[in-house]
């Protein structure tokens, strides 16, 4: 296992398993760096990026129609509803995720990182994904204008009306 220096959270997957804590006792099960909710309308998606330019972290969410592909593990990029953690945030909560997510930033320890990952999930992300369940959720969340920060596949709005 590779060790941050001078710290002692793992390189590999630093987050994976908080968010594993806190989305398998809601049925979610994980692969690779995804989890997966399923019922007969919707797949959701929880997924952990890493950045390709350094200890930084994304929590993204997705939400794949059944009705619409016929994909068994979508990747996050592949659903048809798309959204990171942060465009769920405002003003300084946005900053406070970018630093808990920066495993460069050492002025947070492992435990407050831990904390606040925890309640983001609890507070914030997994309602979010949660209120696109359904199909006539995701119906209500576009009428409502609820997903306009978010990728929703153009697909999705001409199957919804």
């Amino acid at each position: 296992m590779n060790w941050v220096v001078g710290g002692m959270v793992p390189v590999s997957e630093p987050f994976s398993n908080i968010i594993s804590n806190q989305l398998k006792g809601l049925g979610f099960k994980k692969k690779n760096r995804n989890w997966y909710f399923e019922n007969d309308e919707v797949i959701l998606v929880a997924n952990l990026q890493k950045s390709s330019y350094g200890s930084q972290y994304y929590l993204n969410g997705g939400v794949y129609l059944r009705e619409l592909g016929n994909e068994i593990f979508p990747k996050e990029y592949r659903c048809h509803i798309r959204f990171r953690l942060t465009s769920l945030l405002s003003g300084e909560e946005v900053e406070r995720a970018d630093i808990v997510f920066n495993l460069e930033d050492r002025g947070v320890s492992q435990q407050q990182r831990e904390e606040a990952v925890v309640d983001f999930m609890k507070s914030v992300f997994v309602p979010e994904l949660q209120r696109y369940s359904t199909k006539d959720q995701i119906i209500s969340s576009l009428r409502k204008g609820s997903t306009k920060r978010y990728f929703v596949h153009r697909d999705v709005v001409g199957f919804l009306g």
